[in-house]
């Protein structure tokens, strides 16, 4: 996937933040120190999803207007310096996502023909991510609002050719909140690059929340529903195996359009 017309940046967390609270200076006052859960768990139930993938659909250079953010190429600060346009609401999430994860560095592949890879370097998703699930049933409009925290401002663009990485375990995760939040899920066996797994928005604006996601497993074999990561989690929340999933590999469970969660 990488070539000439592919671009690796890597950013220092530090870097990353101080230029987001750079150009969003009223942020340390909406984001708490230790930005904790906001009662119902929107926020981290928002990051464990995809904050950084709606970095990267929020990366329209032809109309975002809000802030310019710089990417610095690899660890240098002068040479190879990458600027763009981001909207004010992607780079707000980020800022909250940076603000509330341990994650030392992020890894970004922009490609102008491929679209735009994120790869998390360092501590990103964690057991903490298992307490997302709200304390009672959740309102639509709960969804929708965890939803438009990462996505307003995006429209409905480069939605489906925006990917994140993922290791098998935070699939698994994510696969609990959201059914934790009666989320809509999609899990299928695909392709993918190396033993990561992938995470696609399928639909257009508010895809996984309105719509629904689709989970891919790597071709290397690697269940995404295989290991002891967090059973008990998935035990609790996840529902049994549907008939569906009979003619499957062990292990992977297929969840069409939401039936069942």
């Amino acid at each position: 996937m990488t070539d000439e017309a592919s671009t690796m940046v890597v950013v220092a967390r530090a870097a990353l933040e101080g230029a987001l609270r750079a150009a969003l200076p009223h942020l340390p006052r909406r984001i708490p120190e230790d930005a904790p859960d906001n009662g119902a768990g929107l926020l981290r139930l928002a990051i464990v999803q995809d904050c950084v993938m709606a970095l990267a659909a929020a990366l329209d250079r032809q109309r975002a207007i809000a802030v310019r953010f710089n990417v610095l190429d690899g660890d240098s600060y002068s040479d190879g310096v990458k600027s763009m346009w981001l909207r004010r609401s992607a780079v707000e999430s980020l800022a909250t996502f940076l603000a509330g994860v341990p994650v030392e560095r992020v890894s970004l592949l922009l490609d102008e023909r491929e679209g735009i890879t994120v790869q998390e370097t360092g501590v990103l998703y964690g057991p903490q991510m298992a307490r997302v699930a709200p304390a009672a049933e959740p309102m639509d409009e709960d969804r929708v609002d965890a939803a438009r925290l990462l996505l307003d401002g995006a429209q409905a663009v480069l939605y489906q050719d925006a990917a994140v990485e993922m290791d098998p375990a935070v699939v698994r995760t994510f696969a609990a909140s959201a059914a934790a939040w009666q989320i809509p899920l999609r899990v299928r066996v695909g392709d993918g690059y190396g033993r990561s797994s992938f995470i696609w928005g399928t639909d257009a604006c508010l895809g996984w929340s309105a719509g629904s996601v689709l989970l891919q497993g790597p071709v290397t074999g690697e269940l995404l529903y295989d290991g002891p990561s967090i059973p008990y989690l998935e035990n609790a929340l996840l529902p049994p195996v549907p008939m569906g999933s009979v003619s499957e590999p062990a292990g992977l469970r297929v969840y069409e359009g939401g039936e069942g969660l």
